[in-house]
């Protein structure tokens, strides 16, 4: 395709009449040998020149999402996770102390605030009050039964006499464990005579306290009042540490509550069936204290407490980014403006329907950003779990089988309107026998498994290929939002695997593996055919070396 140079040439050569500057009407080439040849010019504006544009900054689009060793993926693939224990260290006196009830005519006097967002660490903040006509939340008649305080105050009995005694200086309490699946707002009430505090642990923090009143100026105001914070949960464990302080004086107590509730359903709230209550301090009166020096379990630095059902343990939980890996697409991060074919320094980002120039979209290029294949250690079981959250579709459909074995397997798929319903493959055998087992039929949302056992298959196909493949398929049944779908693969090695729910669970061996990749199914269908469905990742088990591998595919 021939473009403009930028300079005009005349072809022809037109006569004037010298006196009157008409044209005559004669006209000859204009040749470049005649005297009266015209050479060509600079013309920009009659002869543009051409613009062009080429993409810059070349990068390998990554989809695949992958944890170091050592860690497993939480909150939907989006961080890794590692989780150690070490043994709590017991009380240094004669063991943890008793809970009792404690009440007083003052506690919960002048009623209950909640506080707003951006509260300091000592408590103090724009707060807006409960109505003091609420007397659910308030101890108007200065009685030893009425407000929060009252109703789930306690304290320890050291020497075991059934009554409070004098612990001053040491915070005493309790953990509180919430493990929830998204991240999620509730609210921690609290109040102390003379002090109350509270601690979290979560997979964003280790030991972070969000409030600590002081109890060395005006401590009535922690007792007089039912203090009520927001807290911020993430998905998974939250231990949330509430503990009590005294200074030596005659009353000791302190209380704490986690509501799940907005702060309109507790401003309302007129009886305990008003609210959710995940924890309350009331119910551990005649039981142990479970944190304090002298009195209850204490841990190392960076380790936050697990009462572990009455088995105390320290934990701790580190977390890092997933580590990206190529999806075998290059992008573009830029693109620069070429005029005549030369760059004139012009550039800008490479986004769609912005700025001057031409988008340059995602191209396939898998020698410059191959696709990675996963390569999984030894083990002993192997988990596929499907996982999706609400904004992905409705009822994901999936599909697992062998393929290419040259078995009677081959493309046997197990999940739902498969393989005659029977969760297992083959149909005919014990579960704990079979090749594949399906957990069961999720309908909403969450986690749909599998559990591979290569080990059953190599026993009855001894002679087969020494890789082994099984396909991963998927398609919504009822609607596809988002489409976004996790596939994890996770393989344990000792202990023993058991059905729960839509997934399976290890117990008493460990995690080798845990690999996640992010991918996304955009078929509805509900004909439950495999024709009709994604192709989603393809598992490989190499029977030489008893390792695997997960690619998207």
């Amino acid at each position: 395709m021939p473009y403009n140079t930028g300079k005009l040439v005349y072809q022809w050569l037109r006569q004037y009449d010298r006196l009157t500057g008409l044209p005559t009407g004669l006209r000859k080439p204009n040749d470049p040998g005649d005297t009266d040849y015209v050479a060509p010019i600079d013309n920009f504006g009659a002869c543009p020149l051409p613009v062009t544009w080429e993409p810059t900054d070349p990068y390998c689009i990554v989809d695949a999402m992958v944890c170091p060793t050592g860690f497993v993926p939480a909150d939907m693939g989006r961080i890794c996770i590692k989780l150690e224990e070490t043994p709590a260290t017991p009380p240094t006196g004669t063991g943890a102390f008793k809970v009792v009830e404690v009440t007083h005519g003052a506690y919960s006097i002048g009623g209950a605030r909640i506080y707003r967002d951006g509260y300091t660490p000592d408590g103090k903040g724009a707060y807006d009050p409960i109505p003091v006509a609420n007397e659910y939340w308030r101890n108007r008649l200065g009685n030893k039964i009425d407000g929060p305080l009252n109703r789930c105050g306690v304290w320890g009995d050291s020497d075991n006499n059934g009554r409070p005694d004098s612990i001053s200086g040491e915070w005493i309490g309790f953990v509180a464990v919430v493990e929830l699946p998204v991240d999620e707002d509730v609210y921690v009430g609290i109040a102390g005579d003379n002090a109350a505090r509270i601690t979290l642990t979560n997979m964003a923090v280790t030991n972070q306290t969000l409030v600590q009143q002081q109890y060395n100026n005006t401590p009535s105001e922690n007792f007089n009042y039912w203090h009520i914070y927001k807290v911020r949960l993430k998905a998974g464990p939250n231990y949330i540490k509430l503990e009590g302080i005294d200074d030596g004086s005659t009353s000791a107590s302190f209380g704490a509550e986690i509501y799940r509730n907005t702060a309109e359903q507790i401003r309302n709230a007129t009886r305990n069936n008003d609210l959710n209550i995940l924890y309350s301090t009331r119910a551990a009166r005649g039981g142990t204290f479970q944190t304090g020096l002298s009195g209850g379990f204490s841990c190392p630095p960076g380790y936050t407490l697990n009462p572990n059902n009455g088995h105390p343990v320290c934990q701790k939980i580190t977390t890092v980014d997933t580590i990206g890996s190529n999806s075998g697409m290059k992008g573009y991060a830029g693109r620069r403006r070429l005029v005549n074919f030369i760059p004139d320094g012009f550039t800008e980002p490479n986004t769609e329907n912005t700025g001057l120039g031409t988008y340059f979209p995602p191209v396939e290029d898998k020698d410059t950003c191959p696709i990675p294949v996963t390569e999984l250690k030894p083990f002993d079981y192997c988990v596929v779990r499907y996982k999706w959250l609400d904004d992905a579709g409705g009822d994901l459909d999936t599909f697992t089988g062998y393929i290419n074995t040259l078995t009677p397997i081959d493309e046997g798929w197990v999940g739902f309107g498969q393989n005659g319903s029977y969760p297992q493959l083959p149909r005919n055998v014990d579960p704990a026998e079979s090749y594949l087992l399906w957990a069961s039929d999720n309908t909403g949302s969450g986690v749909e498994a599998v559990l591979l056992s290569f080990k059953n298959f190599i026993r009855d196909y001894p002679v087969t290929a020494n890789e082994i493949q099984v396909k991963l398929n998927a398609a919504w049944y009822r609607e596809v939002k988002n489409g976004k779908v996790d596939i994890e693969l996770t393989t344990y090695l000792g202990g023993t695997m058991a059905k729960s729910g839509y997934d399976f669970q290890n117990t008493g061996g460990i995690i080798v593996d845990s690999i996640t990749l992010p991918t996304v199914v955009e078929i509805r269908s509900n004909s439950a055919k495999i024709e009709d469905s994604d192709n989603v990742a393809l598992v490989v088990y190499n029977k030489t070396t008893k390792q695997a591998t997960i690619q998207l595919v």
